[in-house]
């Protein structure tokens, strides 16, 4: 993942570890280097696929600033504080020197995280946008300090300490994700979400402030037909600010409501014009079935990618590098088409977690309207519970997804449009702050059943979900019997059950997991393969999630300790 990447120099040989960084970067991904700096205290650099920065420093040059990511409403901020940002840079910069970083930061709509250095102060800032969804990692340890957007950075400086943690490898097999803000690496940290993060060079000390939190949403008395109202708007608001038609769009279709939403509404504000869309899947499952009547009935062009059993196992190996280990190779559907997506379009309008925002993915009826507790959250998260932090005054709010946002959408789902950020940039409509400020302030019951988000679908876009069923159930969202589900081949877009099976899956993954020769047994005292290889494959047992996460564990631990740089170059 490409991003930001820096560190406390404490010996004279540490001027060359931003260049390893910097040379690895580059062999992994697509990027450009930006405003690479280095003084006696500090080396920082930027490699980036997306959005380049005009401002690096201030007028007297005491202030470094790095952001990686945008913010979708900087014309807006400026407006408000009557100032000209040339960039997000810029307008950081300004807010620091004001003493009003807090004030802009929680103003900001984006996807984005940012380091600055202030070198009167000897001072290094960390930044996290409200949702944390452009990562950045931290490491603090025997008087170092080191950053970056993903964390084999980390392996090129030669103060860090790969120490294995054996509470992360627990928690991956467990849940398929990592909860709170751990890593596979002790001393290697996450930084939080709306998180101000500051290391003090001369005392060797952090200090870390929420600049925005959940509790910060006023709850408000709405009746259901004005939630419909103003959510109507609201989502077409959130789309407009993302949607930029200089850019290459591309558009992700699924059988589900979200995609078809985004499409939809940029149907409604550009009707003539003609986007770009793809769906993956096996042939003729739900969801290219789905998405074909969708485009047709716009007319946009659409390109199918299929799953097979032959072209899913092997580009998914270097993903699992590419994305540190925290996606489960289960989950890692569409990178197989990556090289073909980007000739379609480098900006993806993606339904990223809608229906969990919008609908009750994440609700319960017995949880409506309640603030995370240690008994909610072990629903989710089960042994881990203790890991979500879910006593932080930040989920003060009367509403149990919050905390379920910062912790498997910012730990799982996020992973999957983080594995192809360097080549696609993937715009998060539903991360809209308007949106998620509005959606949290009523009452959690108007979304049971779907209830308010069907009510917005088919006020805003009826023709697009009156006629076509939703994937999930089979039925249009206003349950018309005369429009069935038209003839699927599945209901699934992969079968991994059965592909494990496949005699060449099967024998790479034995030689994976293998217990004499596997990196995983030095750091835990269970036999993955005893556990989830033999009863998959021998007793024709459904263990395909484990066993897919146990790969993805043992096959990270090889890149860490065992391969050459040149081994997990990725064309």
């Amino acid at each position: 993942m490409p991003g930001l990447f820096g560190y406390i120099k404490k010996k004279p040989q540490h001027s060359d570890l931003i260049s390893q960084i910097v040379r690895k970067q580059t062999a992994l991904y697509p990027v450009a280097i930006e405003h690479e700096y280095q003084d006696d205290n500090v080396a920082a650099v930027r490699c980036f696929s997306f959005y380049e920065k005009k401002t690096h420093q201030d007028e007297s040059r005491l202030l470094q600033i790095w952001v990686e990511g945008c913010a979708y409403n900087l014309q807006e901020i400026a407006q408000h504080y009557q100032q000209i940002f040339h960039d997000l840079n810029s307008a950081i910069i300004w807010s620091y020197q004001q003493n009003m970083l807090d004030d802009l930061l929680a103003r900001l709509d984006g996807v984005f995280c940012a380091v600055l250095f202030d070198r009167q102060r000897k001072k290094i800032t960390l930044v996290s946008d409200r949702n944390g969804m452009r990562v950045l990692f931290y490491y603090h340890r025997n008087g170092y300090f080191a950053w970056g957007s993903e964390i084999k950075a980390f392996l090129s400086l030669d103060f860090f300490e790969k120490k294995i943690s054996q509470q992360a490898l627990s928690c991956f097999m467990d849940l398929g994700y990592l909860v709170g803000d751990i890593t596979y690496f002790d001393g290697v940290t996450l930084l939080p979400p709306a998180t101000v993060l500051s290391y003090d060079l001369d005392s060797d000390r952090l200090q870390s402030q929420h600049y925005w939190s959940w509790a910060n949403i006023k709850q408000q008395n709405v009746s259901f037909n004005d939630a419909v109202d103003a959510l109507s708007e609201i989502v077409m608001h959130a789309v407009q600010r993302r949607l930029d038609m200089a850019e290459s769009l591309v558009f992700p279709i699924s059988g589900g409501l979200d995609s078809r939403m985004l499409l939809a509404a940029t149907h409604q504000m550009h009707p003539g014009y003609k986007g770009a869309c793809y769906t993956f899947g096996t042939d003729q499952c739900a969801d290219i079935v789905l998405a074909q009547k969708v485009t047709e009935m716009v007319g946009w062009p659409h390109v199918i990618h299929e799953l097979t059993p032959d072209n899913w196992f092997e580009k998914r190996i270097p993903t699992i590098w590419l994305t540190d280990g925290f996606l489960d190779m289960q989950h890692m559907h569409g990178c197989e088409f990556v090289d073909q997506i980007i000739q379609q379009g480098r900006y993806t309008l993606s339904g990223y977690c809608g229906d969990a925002i919008l609908g009750p993915s994440f609700l319960r009826a017995e949880t409506a309207n309640k603030r995370i507790t240690p008994e909610i959250a072990e629903l989710y998260y089960g042994q881990h519970t203790y890991l979500a932090n879910i006593e932080s005054s930040f989920y003060d709010t009367p509403h149990v997804e919050p905390n379920l946002f910062m912790n498997r959408v910012r730990r799982f789902t996020n992973m999957g449009t983080l594995a192809s950020s360097a080549w696609l940039e993937h715009k998060k409509p539903f991360l809209d702050n308007e949106l998620l400020e509005f959606v949290f302030s009523i009452n959690d019951e108007y979304r049971l059943g779907n209830r308010l988000y069907s009510a917005v679908l088919l006020e805003q876009f009826p023709k697009f979900y009156k006629s076509i069923p939703w994937q999930k159930t089979g039925k249009t969202i206003d349950n018309n019997p005369g429009m069935p589900m038209p003839e699927c081949k599945t209901d699934h877009y992969a079968d991994y059950p059965s592909w494990i099976r496949q005699p060449d899956i099967a024998e790479k993954l034995n030689k994976i997991l293998n217990p004499l020769t596997a990196l995983y047994r030095q750091f835990t005292d269970e036999n993955w393969h005893a556990m989830y290889y033999v009863p998959h494959l021998e007793q024709n047992l459904n263990r395909s999630n484990k066993l897919l996460r146990a790969a993805t564990i043992e096959l990270f631990l090889q890149y860490c300790f065992e391969k050459s740089d040149e081994a997990y170059h990725v064309s």
